[in-house]
């Protein structure tokens, strides 16, 4: 689930709050720089940790 909290200024880029659904999300890898792509069916979004 994604809930975008603001715009980044001069961009299409957005910052917001990533919650999995599930217990086995990938914590140990959320280090600046990692970044992942949202499904839904589709792609969705790529998401990029600050």
């Amino acid at each position: 689930m994604v809930k975008i909290t603001s715009q980044v200024e001069d961009t299409w880029d957005t910052y917001a709050d990533v919650a999995f659904i599930v217990d086995a999300a990938p914590w140990h890898l959320w280090v600046p720089g990692y970044s992942f792509n949202l499904w839904a069916g589709k792609d969705v979004a790529t998401v990029r940790i600050l």
